[in-house]
């Protein structure tokens, strides 16, 4: 976070427990976080298909699934509008 800066919403499509949410978030962002599963322990919205998301957001920074990687990395780089991190 020391090299890189975010203007926007910061949308995290495969949040999992939060950990790329939760730090962003203690550093001032403001994060809509999401993930396929519906387990208790998703931190953002439960059951939310990153294929059904057709809205552009300011940022996106995510940790896909491997399995899925190139997949799911061609859709989401056709709805930002800032910037885009994937790990």
């Amino acid at each position: 976070m020391k090299r890189e800066s975010f203007e926007g919403i910061i949308f995290e499509p495969c949040c999992g427990r939060g950990a790329i949410s939760k730090v962003l978030e203690e550093f001032g962002y403001k994060v809509h976080a999401s993930d396929i599963r519906d387990i208790e322990e998703i931190v953002g919205e439960k059951g939310k298909d990153v294929y059904l998301i057709k809205t552009a957001s300011d940022n996106i920074v995510t940790n896909p699934p491997y399995s899925q990687l190139g997949k799911i990395l061609e859709h989401l780089s056709k709805i930002y509008t800032r910037k885009r991190h994937f790990y």
